[in-house]
């Protein structure tokens, strides 16, 4: 969640923008005199942000909340009608997939500065989705009530009055599922197989037990954060850095696993197979993401370290990577096995 406290101490829903900056939704704000007010960014459209309203919320409406599980996402559908004053409560039930035209449900945290007044609220994000946030389960059918009143009485002015609202109050929070975490970061690493090394490479059955992981969470990915990675950390916070690095095990085969430093933050090792195939290409590639101006760079490791005044000796470049990846499978390490 992403909300902006005004100067007034109205706090209305945001989003964050590429380069961090908040973006102002539009929405009503419901007040605790009655009161339905409007608000948003001086790029929005009242005008359209009102016709969609005026669109969904019919006579019969469907109000979703998105569910927890660890296999699959549920959904809980709760139907209201419309008895020519309020919504009224039909029925709930779950599903595996929400409705297409819905109003999503969120909660409305209690956590606020002192100075903030905290009203419930009905906004529309970028994508297209309205969605109410509120505290009080009891009162979702009368909010979504005023809500479609106040959409029906609105009478817009040919002009908006907009004004700057000089360092404004941003709060963010976000929920983190570790599982779903670890998963995305090993399919970065797939990706990166695949696109390096080529599909047919990447459909070995060496690879089985990592792609289960991204699809299913079972087993879990073989992942581990590094405390410092020298080699990928002279890369600047605005782009990505990817590389995937390959060491022989035994029997002819190759521990493979992909170094991934996101946002300019701690670097990720993701373990795609101790038992691959000899992989296709034998120096390691670096992947530079610029992520800001939408291009991307493959440097070898020569041209990664001139581009990134790397000062580091290539045999420390070889003994940490052979470290970090006997970190992630010790019984590869020929000094640990008996």
């Amino acid at each position: 969640m992403t909300a902006v406290i005004l100067d007034d101490g109205t706090v209305a829903e945001a989003e964050i923008q590429p380069k961090g900056q908040p973006k102002l939704l539009m929405q009503f704000l419901m007040h605790e005199n009655g009161d339905v007010g409007i608000t948003g960014d001086a790029g929005g459209s009242s005008k359209d942000f009102i016709a969609d309203v005026k669109n969904v919320l019919g006579d019969r409406i469907d109000a979703v909340r998105k569910g927890t599980s660890r296999s699959n996402q549920q959904y809980t559908i709760e139907t209201m009608s419309w008895d020519g004053s309020t919504y009224v409560r039909q029925g709930v039930a779950t599903a595996t997939r929400p409705p297409k035209h819905c109003i999503w449900l969120e909660p409305l945290s209690i956590g606020r500065p002192a100075t903030a007044q905290l009203s419930p609220r009905f906004y529309q994000r970028t994508a297209g989705q309205l969605v109410l946030r509120a505290s009080n389960e009891h009162e979702i059918a009368s909010l979504l009530g005023r809500v479609r009143r106040a959409a029906h009485a609105s009478v817009l002015p040919e002009t908006h009055n907009f004004r700057d609202v000089p360092n404004p109050i941003v709060q963010s929070s976000l929920s983190i599922d570790i599982d779903h975490y670890r998963r995305t970061f090993a399919k970065i690493g797939m990706n990166l197989l695949i696109y390096m090394y080529g599909e047919s490479y990447a459909r070995h059955h060496a690879f089985n037990r990592t792609k289960g992981a991204i699809l299913h969470g079972k087993p879990m990915p073989t992942i581990r954060q590094l405390g410092e990675f020298p080699i990928l950390e002279s890369v600047p916070s605005d782009r990505h850095v990817l590389m995937l690095a390959f060491m022989k095990t035994k029997a002819g085969r190759y521990g493979i696993g992909a170094f991934i430093r996101l946002y300019g933050g701690k670097t990720m090792l993701v373990g795609l197979s101790q038992n691959a195939p000899e992989p296709p290409i034998k120096d390691p590639v670096a992947m530079v993401v610029h992520y800001n101006r939408h291009h991307i760079e493959l440097l070898n490791v020569e041209a990664f370290a001139r581009a990134y005044k790397q000062d580091v000796p290539q045999d420390f470049r070889d003994a940490a990577t052979k470290e970090h990846i006997y970190e992630l499978w010790p019984t590869l390490n020929p000094r640990r096995r008996h």
